[in-house]
């Protein structure tokens, strides 16, 4: 008897390396959000609570003798700590949502390669057409988390993409550590 996939040897080898592509993306993503959320919390995290310990420590020292008022340092500080868990947070979400819209994608992917392994029949030969239109709407509709797995912006592969959200609170973190650290040497030099 007859396979499906023999019928649609195209199809069946193209769905194999789909299937094989999509489930490398979808444990690239979850290893990456792992990764995001454990370099972030350690590092602007780290930065800005270390300055703020640092400053607390040696706060009164720097009020009395050298008459300085680090406060607004402090504050600065700890903005920094909020937005580098800010970036962490939308960064969470942004490839949570990736992943998610990839998992539904693998999980059309899986279903297809189920139906190519299937008897040729007249039923499953209209489910396959059937799971190749859904395929073709979803590729066609425009949305902000349409998956097109070979075209993205930057020349980047959508594996690597970024929410410009928490990369901007995550940038926002570090200068607010710069400014902390200015707002230090300003209040040391008057």
């Amino acid at each position: 008897n007859q396979r499906l996939r023999d019928a649609y040897p195209f199809n069946d080898s193209f769905n194999s390396m789909e299937v094989a592509t999509a489930d490398r993306r979808f444990e690239q993503l979850i290893e990456r959000r792992e990764r995001l959320i454990e370099r972030s919390r350690f590092g602007i995290l780290a930065l800005n609570g270390a300055s703020t310990i640092g400053l607390l420590s040696s706060y009164q020292g720097l009020r009395s003798p050298v008459g300085a008022d680090p406060r607004s340092a402090l504050v600065f500080f700890a903005i920094g700590m909020m937005l580098a868990l800010l970036s962490i947070f939308f960064e969470t979400n942004f490839v949570g949502s990736r992943a998610a819209h990839m998992f539904g994608h693998l999980s059309r992917l899986r279903r297809m390669r189920a139906t190519l392994d299937d008897h040729y029949t007249e039923a499953s030969e209209k489910r396959f057409g059937e799971q190749l239109r859904e395929l073709r709407d979803l590729s066609e509709r425009d949305s902000p988390t349409k998956i097109v797995l070979d075209d993205s912006k930057d020349g980047l592969p959508n594996d690597f993409a970024y929410s410009r959200l928490a990369l901007v609170t995550l940038n926002l973190a570090g200068g607010a550590w710069i400014g902390g650290v200015l707002a230090l040497l300003f209040a040391l030099r008057s």
